[in-house]
């Protein structure tokens, strides 16, 4: 274990966001207790707390190479249990175009949001120091007097006629989730609510599991139709998973909510804008029913910038950033800043941990990096949409006309095709995209210079020729 900060670290809430923060703090704190309004389900099955997990859910690259630092060997365990992929296996349909299919070596693992939830939360109860308490509701900080430093938590246990108790922690780390407390925390103890963004985007989703038969003639593992706004509203995602099994995500900008009656399903399905999944779905036993879920808007909450904050509290995953679910970007968000409080706290207890708010601003400095990398593509794509309302970030109408010459140019470029799909995986930044190379491809087919010979699938995907 690394230099010692504490014996005891509390964690307000068990999504992923809250394990992988636990596992941060599991090497400099003696014990680390993980508390949940849930009771975790012995298997890999949806639980109460994460309504959207029954839509489709990856992990992108960035987050994959986080969850295999804290979890050695993570996905050599789900080998044989999950599809693996390349990204030759994924078919990408986007501004009116099929993305190359390239193999580029990156993997990627196929899974339910529940299945990927109950092995991690496997592993973080392997660790011997983190303990997970259930059943759980948070009621307030605590705090020494003056409120200048947390110093634990008050909870009350659900089904539980006794008074409330109260736990103590050298320091607490708030991964409420979208709906946290953390702003009406911060306001009890005589502190400003963080400033927040809100992009009105008023999406909904309608997903459902199916079994695939034997013999399914497929093309792909992973799928993803996008319309070309604003004029489409409509969008199609799937992915194999394990047990045989493919999930189905619509999804509907606008406020162009996909059904949940299986006639309306199928029926917005066939409307979206290729038939290829539709094509296969249609041959596919339904294996669950059709769930839905909405997100009205995205929402950050600006904890980078409140100067006056308690010690020993800090807030993680969606309840600072949450995110139009359609770029897949959340769980790989929380991820990266639980990684990013690992590499704070690791200097932290090298420096003897005698500055937090030194440790605060380093870790929201290298966690708004990250926030900012999805954020920023994400907003500017929902402003494509005339009817989204918020504060649109300066230079909007710009970057969508680059990004969209991008998109298209992934269809038959190469080059152009890797480097997007390292910075919509996470891992390279967007600045990547503005090298000479990259530039002078956006100049040429903005003068109407196309590349020649691109050779597609038999239905109209495009391969590397």
């Amino acid at each position: 274990m690394s230099k010692r900060l504490g014996s005891h670290a509390i964690v307000i809430g068990g999504s992923i966001a809250g394990m992988f923060t636990a596992r941060a703090l599991s090497d400099h704190y003696d014990k680390v207790t993980i508390l949940d309004r849930d009771e975790f389900p012995a298997e890999p099955i949806h639980r109460k707390g994460a309504p959207q997990g029954y839509q489709s859910h990856v992990l992108l690259k960035g987050g994959e190479l986080v969850t295999e630092k804290f979890f050695p060997g993570f996905y050599d365990e789900l080998t044989g249990l999950v599809p693996v992929i390349d990204s030759k296996d994924v078919a990408w349909y986007h501004y009116g175009v099929w993305r190359l299919r390239l193999k580029t070596g990156m993997k990627k693992y196929l899974m339910t949001r529940p299945f990927l939830e109950f092995h991690i939360r496997r592993r973080t109860q392997q660790i011997e120091n983190i303990e997970f308490l259930q059943n759980v509701d948070v009621l307030h900080l605590l705090a020494t007097e003056g409120n200048t430093k947390v110093t634990g938590v008050k909870v009350e246990h659900r089904g539980d006629s006794t008074a409330p108790s109260e736990l103590l922690a050298d320091l607490v780390v708030d991964c409420g989730g979208r709906g946290s407390s953390a702003p009406k925390f911060l306001e009890q103890l005589g502190y400003s609510r963080p400033e927040e963004t809100t992009i009105k985007i008023d999406i909904g989703y309608s997903s459902r599991l199916y079994k695939m038969p034997e013999g399914l003639q497929m093309d792909w593992q992973y799928i993803l139709i996008y319309p070309k706004p604003p004029h489409g509203t409509r969008i199609g995602i799937a992915n194999t998973c394990e047990d045989g099994k493919i999930i189905l995500s619509l999804a509907g900008c606008a406020g162009d909510y996909p059904p949940t009656d299986e006639e309306g399903f199928m029926e917005y399905l066939k409307s979206i804008p290729q038939k290829d999944l539709y094509d296969v779905i249609k041959q596919c036993e339904p294996a669950s029913e059709i769930k839905s879920h909405r997100l009205p808007s995205s929402l950050r909450r600006h904890y980078e910038s409140m100067t006056a904050f308690p010690e020993n509290y800090l807030v993680l995953g969606d309840a600072v950033c949450s995110v139009n679910p359609v770029f897949g970007q959340g769980m790989s968000i929380s991820t990266m800043s639980a990684n990013a409080l690992k590499e704070s706290l690791d200097e932290y207890a090298a420096a003897g941990g005698r500055d937090f708010h030194a440790m605060r601003k380093n870790f929201y400095t290298r966690a708004t990096d990250i926030i900012n990398l999805a954020w920023n593509w994400a907003v500017a794509e929902d402003f494509r949409y005339p009817n989204v309302e918020g504060k649109k970030p300066p230079f909007t109408g710009l970057q969508n006309w680059y990004l969209g010459n991008l998109f298209e140019l992934a269809a038959s470029n190469k080059r152009i095709y890797f480097q997007v799909n390292m910075v919509l995986n996470l891992v390279a930044k967007p600045r990547t995209l503005l090298q000479p190379y990259i530039l002078w491809q956006v100049v040429r087919k903005t003068l109407g210079f196309q590349d020649k010979g691109m050779r597609t699938m038999g239905n109209g995907h495009p391969i590397d020729a």
